[in-house]
């Protein structure tokens, strides 16, 4: 009997003993446990938008929270290329819609742009270690005058711009392609060519579209990458352009689209330059008769035989000059 009470006292003691374990490592499981869970919920956070201009007070949350937050409250459309999770801190008060946008977007690669209807597309196209880097771009030539977004994609270096365009076409993003057409408005010639060679590859149609606006330019820089593009092009919707662009103004792009017409292995492209051998200026006879003598002699001397009799002295000299060579070479055969 002893020994049967005994026993069930060690049994009671193992019991207490087990539930005081059981009840320690429950209370060190949650302890370790609750501080992660706590890092998923919500922590508050404030964006004002008030008479333009942009207020953020938040401490450890997820930039993506705040961007959505940001997004409803000022209509600008916000696309993320990868997952933003890691927690931010942003203080600020009462900075325009740009300033307030590099302020949360620090180390990261973005594109903002703003088309003609005032609505304002935000790219964010990843994660940078150093400083982040940012392009600005507007549908238009002239850059707005609002204070929303204040500059154009001008603000940044030639690389940074060539290189920010080629990320944004890596993306699924419905708006590249707007972007692209406000890069073909860009300073720079290398910046220009990309935006419509990448153009071309996603839509041809309205790259060509674009290039036909484009070569009508009052910028001449504009109007001369425009024919030059026009080289990757066939049909008969490029011909006019090509032809106007004989006259232009510029002696550079009139040369440049003589070299594109010659280049075209049509006959409308050998009709233009026939065309162009009795036109009213002699400069740009001159220039298309050059044109014809690059093609090789076969058109050289059906050129010259052309405007032999041309009334500027200079045009019809230089004519005669390579029949009476092309003559002596004949005679030197014989």
């Amino acid at each position: 009997m002893f020994k049967k009470q005994v026993l069930f006292i060690l049994v009671i003691l193992l019991l207490k003993k087990f539930r005081f374990y059981s009840f320690l490592i429950t209370f060190l499981l949650f302890s370790h446990v609750l501080p992660s869970q706590a890092q998923y919920e919500s922590v508050p956070f404030s964006v004002i938008w008030n008479n333009s201009r942009l207020s953020v007070a938040a401490n450890g949350v997820s930039p993506i929270l705040i961007l959505c937050e940001v997004s409803r409250q000022t209509g600008i459309e916000i696309q993320v290329s990868e997952n933003l999770h890691e927690p931010i801190t942003a203080n600020f008060s009462n900075l325009t819609l740009h300033d307030g946008l590099k302020a949360l977007l620090t180390h990261m690669n973005y594109v903002i742009y703003k088309k003609s209807s005032s609505r304002v597309y935000v790219q964010i196209l990843g994660i940078r270690n150093t400083h982040s880097y940012e392009s600005l771009v507007s549908e238009s030539a002239i850059a707005p005058e609002d204070d929303s977004l204040g500059n154009d994609q001008q603000g940044a270096d030639v690389n940074t711009r060539l290189l920010n365009i080629q990320e944004l076409c890596k993306t699924n993003s419905p708006h590249n392609e707007d972007a692209l057409c406000a890069a073909t408005h860009d300073q720079d010639p290398s910046v220009r060519e990309l935006a419509y060679k990448l153009l071309y590859e996603k839509n041809n149609k309205k790259a060509l579209n674009i290039l036909i606006d484009n070569a009508k330019n009052s910028d001449d820089n504009i109007r001369k990458t425009a024919i030059i593009a026009l080289g990757e092009f066939t049909g008969s919707d490029v011909i006019p352009i090509l032809q106007d662009a004989t006259e232009d103004p510029d002696i550079d792009i009139r040369y440049t689209a003589f070299q594109q017409l010659s280049q075209i292995s049509s006959q409308e492209g050998i009709a233009v330059l026939k065309s162009r051998l009795t036109h009213i200026n002699p400069e740009i006879r001159m220039m298309a008769f050059d044109t014809m003598v690059a093609k090789g002699e076969e058109f050289a001397l059906e050129a010259a035989r052309l405007i032999r009799d041309d009334k500027d002295e200079l045009v019809s000299s230089k004519a005669e000059g390579l029949i009476s060579e092309f003559e002596a070479r004949e005679v030197a055969v014989k």
